[in-house]
């Protein structure tokens, strides 16, 4: 079995944790952040489409509504 010493994960995988019980590594977030950008991301990757720019995924329109999507959310917890 493979095991991790806890020394190199603290360095190396800040994002995750080691199930004591099974030696596994776990994620530790989930994807609730992704699934709340994506409406973002569809309009961001029309637009990139219907303007011939790159669909890369870090072209300005994907940033651009990346942003608008935060002060979106940001904005909605502030009032909610």
């Amino acid at each position: 079995m493979f095991t991790v010493s806890h020394t190199i994960l603290r360095i190396t995988f800040a994002g995750f944790l080691l199930n004591s019980k099974t030696g596994k590594v776990e994620i530790k977030t989930t994807c609730g952040i992704a699934i709340l950008q994506t409406p973002f991301f569809l309009i961001a990757h029309a637009m990139a489409l219907a303007f011939g720019l790159p669909t890369d995924g870090f072209s300005f329109y994907y940033q651009l509504l990346m942003m608008i999507g935060a002060v979106f959310y940001y904005t909605l917890a502030l009032f909610s």
